[in-house]
């Protein structure tokens, strides 16, 4: 489930999780990012597009929300 993490910016539907995955419609463009904050840390990430021409990544050390004028957070991609 998604226990422990926050939606930033994106619709309740945006995310969940299928089959212990974690999946993203998409849509609307947003983020989502951990209740917790964390240091000295070992990220280990598997992700697919399911259709050819898709965008995805995963920010570190970024903001923890984003301004009304931008869709994205300030940090590492």
């Amino acid at each position: 489930d998604l226990t422990g993490w926050v939606d930033v910016n994106t619709s309740k539907d945006t995310w969940s999780v299928k089959d212990g995955l974690l999946v993203c419609k998409g849509l609307p463009i947003g983020v989502m990012r951990s209740e917790k904050q964390y240091e000295n840390f070992i990220l280990h990430i598997e992700w697919r597009h399911m259709q050819a021409g898709g965008n995805s990544g995963v920010f570190v050390w970024s903001e923890g929300s984003t301004p009304p004028e931008r869709p994205l957070p300030k940090g590492m991609e």
